[in-house]
């Protein structure tokens, strides 16, 4: 792309970054009375024009669109290989709602606020899913979409028998983390193959930032393999940064968490450390889904330091607005169900 182009897409970028919310924003949402006032003070807010109904399931949904709406006044100012490159990482948030909906169809549950509508699973694909009854069904309601073929592969070799009705437990092993698995390969794939056909200088800004998102996905996953009879080796992802094979198998098998930052890369130390002070009050993976979203914002915001005339400030920017809108849906949900204020930050990713 020319310098020109690069321009024209970071005022845009530098339009719209501008009215991101800062840390003392999502505190005053927070220290907000009840929900009319939270209410009130978003209409002062650049989610002004979206918020056209003022109930819990209208305003999630309103604010949910508005990452969408972004994505497409930012990808349309790009073309050819780099907003192909584009297009293949903001898929993560096809997949990250895709893979909600299949551990949603394993416990039994729905939790509306982890499903953003984002591409082809748009708002009547999602309500479609959620009327079925398992996951074979959630497979056949994808038949037409790029995401059919993975899934349905990986239920051919799990077989039905294993199934539905086996629920996820924090070390055991669950029925859903062979088809979790499926669609972060499958994405993950699809990343590196249009990063590949990036120019030198994209590839050279976007390659270690990619690397990273590979390694704390398979973190998770070791995390939620602990303790488990599965072939963990299985489930590891080719292309990340530093986290390798080996230390994926060793945490896979760690019985005490407390070792955990010992057997970690270097930069990962700090936030398992994190993690774990956490999990150790109260046991459970969500620590460090947080801490390393957290990580993953922070590194967002590295790729606006120094020239910005490359591709990653767009992934950066998304990243940035999927955190605030996931931020303002569990402050919206949790001041609705009068929870303290000290429990509401803890579930926020605040950088």
């Amino acid at each position: 792309m020319s310098v020109s182009t690069y321009a024209y897409v970071n005022a845009r970028i530098g339009g719209m970054k501008s009215f991101l919310f800062k840390e003392e924003d999502f505190r005053g949402l927070i220290e907000s009375r009840n929900l009319e006032e939270l209410v009130s003070l978003l209409k002062n807010t650049s989610y002004s024009a979206a918020i056209t109904d003022a109930n819990v399931l209208a305003l999630e949904l309103q604010l949910k669109r508005s990452l969408y709406t972004d994505y497409l006044k930012l990808v349309n100012c790009v073309d050819g290989r780099p907003k192909d490159f584009i297009h293949s990482m903001a898929k993560k948030y096809e997949v990250e709602t895709l893979k909600s909906l299949v551990k949603m169809k394993f416990l039994g549950i729905t939790l509306t606020e982890y499903l953003i509508p984002f591409g082809t699973m748009d708002e009547a694909l999602i309500e479609k899913i959620m009327r079925v009854e398992g996951v074979t069904d959630l497979i056949e309601a994808l038949s037409g979409t790029e995401y059919y073929e993975p899934l349905n592969q990986v239920h051919q070799l799990v077989g039905e028998e294993k199934g539905e009705e086996e629920a996820v437990s924090e070390n055991g092993y669950g029925a859903d983390l062979p088809y979790i698995n499926a669609l972060d390969a499958y994405y993950y794939q699809g990343v590196k193959e249009t990063m590949a056909r990036l120019s030198k200088k994209d590839k050279s800004m976007v390659k270690r930032f990619v690397g990273f998102n590979i390694d704390l996905s398979n973190l998770l996953m070791a995390l939620r393999l602990r303790g488990t009879a599965a072939e963990s080796e299985e489930f590891f992802i080719e292309g990340g940064e530093s986290f390798t094979l080996k230390q994926f198998m060793l945490v896979g098998n760690i019985e005490d968490m407390s070792r955990l930052p010992d057997i970690m890369p270097k930069r990962f130390i700090e936030i398992t450390a994190e993690a774990i002070s956490k999990y150790n009050e109260k046991p459970s993976l969500l620590w460090f889904e947080l801490v390393t979203k957290k990580q993953l914002l922070k590194e967002s915001k590295k790729l606006f330091l120094g020239s910005r005339f490359h591709i990653g400030t767009l992934i950066a920017y998304l990243n940035l607005k999927e955190n605030e809108i996931s931020n303002l849906i569990k402050i919206i949900k949790t001041k609705d169900e009068s929870f303290p204020t000290k429990e509401i930050e803890e579930l926020l990713v605040l950088i």
